[in-house]
């Protein structure tokens, strides 16, 4: 089945049209700067040492996920222990170098807007520090200030995102406190989660409406299909301003084969016309923490990745992901995939572990380190060296069937745009198009 993407044109203006492709293949790279600052080295598959965003680029990724937080480093309690980001990193400031490293690698850019000084997902929604006392109508205005503020700053340094998502696992809401937006897909509030949602797509298309607007939700045993459809025919009826569905997919936590993903983007398009973005998707290529790391053999995240595969190893971490990418190839409706995390290693150098985590732990007066429970799940090993995952992504771009034309040159009958009508230009238009069974990019 050929890939008949709706949304690359946007490309043309936001981004190096130049760089275009026939979908994306692309992971989280917002704990870079914070890795790199403790220490962390990245070698290509041959050992050499080089900038992870190269490595990257070389075999194939073609974008990157930017996640942004209000107040990183403020204190949030959840579960009755107080926990807090690690400060200076994932803030304004991070985020914006971050975005200009990626550009000059030529990397398209997604951004999430947490709306949280903490971790957000489906299960926790903390509102920033500074937003805690506003009324509904507070928070509104907020939404709309802090996201038109910082897309503002994106486009001032040229950094526009080519996609921009509204939260992070929202399914079941955003911002939780006195004024929660919902709290299950049938809750009475569900009209304030669209106003909330519809606010920052208000400031996004004032400034970059090229930017496509994603809603980010969460696959588990208990979200399949039939839940995404409810939620967005509710939001339907509050008229909710949004272009691609968002979704977190592991097969740890939905013992579900990546094939699952086909049925969702299919549904979703029957429904709504809205296509599928992976904005999450995970395998771990060992079952364990490093031993040296914390004293002994931990257990990390995803261990041992679900029904579907029962097992840990490299080899098995690539074989996922050119399972991913044969899913993405052969729906029309899928956009790509970002992976998380390729790059928040836990790494020996110079014979001591750098101290990275994914967050700090209360405990009376001191804080803590959490210790990091991706290492085990990303595209570097214990030693910082590129894993043979990397090949599958690689190999998947090298086998792109797109082609690319210049604007410059007349385009001859027998194009079609993505709904199948016959385009007969007097002047050349950028964007993508289908000719004689092609995909074919005008830039």
């Amino acid at each position: 089945m050929k890939k008949f993407l709706l949304f690359f044109a946007l490309f043309t203006t936001c981004l190096n049209p130049a760089a275009a492709t026939d979908y994306l293949r692309g992971g989280d790279v917002s704990m870079l700067n914070y890795v790199e600052s403790l220490g962390a080295k990245f070698y290509d598959a041959d050992g050499t040492e080089k900038d992870v965003l190269d490595i990257l680029t070389e075999n194939g990724v073609n974008i990157v996920r930017l996640r942004l937080y209000n107040n990183p480093g403020a204190p949030v309690t959840c579960n009755n222990t107080t926990y807090k980001l690690p400060e200076g990193y994932l803030d304004e400031a991070d985020v914006l170098a971050l975005a200009r490293r990626a550009k000059a690698k030529g990397l398209h850019i997604e951004l999430t807007f947490h709306y949280s000084d903490f971790w957000t997902n489906g299960e926790n929604q903390f509102k920033p520090k500074d937003w805690q006392e506003l009324s509904l109508e507070g928070l509104k205005t907020a939404v709309y200030d802090y996201t038109k503020e910082f897309l503002q700053k994106m486009k001032q340094q040229d950094t526009t995102p080519a996609f921009i998502s509204l939260g992070n696992e929202i399914q079941d809401g955003m911002l939780f406190g006195n004024y929660q937006a919902v709290d299950s897909v049938n809750g009475q509030s569900a009209e304030n989660l669209a106003a909330l949602i519809n606010e920052g797509s208000k400031a996004v298309r004032e400034v970059c409406p090229e930017s496509q607007v994603i809603i980010h939700m969460t696959m588990n045993k208990q979200w399949y299909l039939s839940r995404f459809v409810e939620f967005f025919t509710q939001m339907q009826q509050y008229t909710l301003d949004y272009d691609v569905v968002g979704v977190s997919y592991y097969p740890y936590w939905t013992d579900e084969h990546p094939s699952i993903l086909s049925e969702l983007a299919d549904g979703l398009w029957t429904s709504f016309q809205k296509p599928l973005m992976m904005m999450e998707v995970g395998y771990s290529w060992t079952q364990y923490r490093p031993s040296g790391r914390n004293g002994g053999n931990y257990e990390g995240q995803l261990h041992m990745n679900g029904t579907p595969y029962n097992e840990a190893s490299k080899e098995g971490q690539k074989k996922f992901m050119q399972e991913i990418n044969a899913v993405v190839e052969g729906n029309s409706h899928i956009l790509g995939y970002l992976y998380w995390d390729p790059i928040m290693v836990d790494q020996q150098v110079g014979g001591k572990w750098i101290e990275t985590c994914w967050a700090y732990r209360q405990d009376g007066t001191n804080w803590w380190q959490d210790g990091n429970v991706v290492g085990n799940t990303t595209w570097f090993d214990y030693g910082g060296k590129a894993l043979p995952v990397l090949e599958a992504i690689k190999q998947a771009a090298q086998t792109s069937d797109i082609q690319s034309v210049s604007s410059e040159a007349t385009a001859p009958a027998g194009y079609y745009d993505l709904s199948g009508r016959r385009i007969d230009w007097l002047t050349p238009q950028k964007g993508i198009y289908i000719y004689k069974g092609k995909k074919v990019i005008i830039n």
